[in-house]
């Protein structure tokens, strides 16, 4: 008689024992059940191909949803990184004129103070030098 098991491991088939004489009826009736009970085993134990498309099919849209993400988020800080860039750019070309236009009013003061100093000195002595100095300071500030 044949009989078989199935394991997780292999599956196991003992074949049938010769007694003798032609095989019966029952014995081939016997024998397409057995062959049936294992194609089913063997089925219900086969990989379910159909879930494992649809499973690849979620992931690849995963991935590619992913992928567009992070091209829109670089897009986005390379676009913000560059309006910073520009923005700072302008701040600094304004600071550095700023700069320019105080060194120009400070040489001014400076100078004129000095010619205000030196001529007011000249006439007025040491008082006449301290508001010399004082007007022309006052002169090269405003139009320095």
């Amino acid at each position: 008689m044949a009989s078989f098991s199935l394991s997780k491991s292999s599956l196991n088939l003992t074949p049938p024992s010769i007694t003798g004489g032609p095989p019966s009826k029952y014995s081939l009736a016997g024998q397409a059940v057995n062959a049936a009970n294992i194609w089913r085993a063997n089925r219900e134990g086969a990989p379910d191909f159909a879930s494992m498309v649809a499973q690849n099919s979620v992931s690849e849209a995963n991935i590619f949803n992913a992928i567009k993400d992070a091209e829109t988020s670089v897009m986005q800080g390379g676009l913000e990184g560059y309006t910073s860039a520009i923005t700072a750019k302008k701040t600094a070309d304004q600071m550095k004129k700023d700069a320019k236009k105080a060194a120009g009013k400070q040489m001014a003061s400076s100078a004129l103070g000095a010619v205000g100093t030196i001529g007011g000195s000249l006439i007025g002595g040491p008082i006449g030098g301290m508001i010399g100095g004082g007007i022309g300071s006052a002169l090269g500030g405003l139009f320095g």
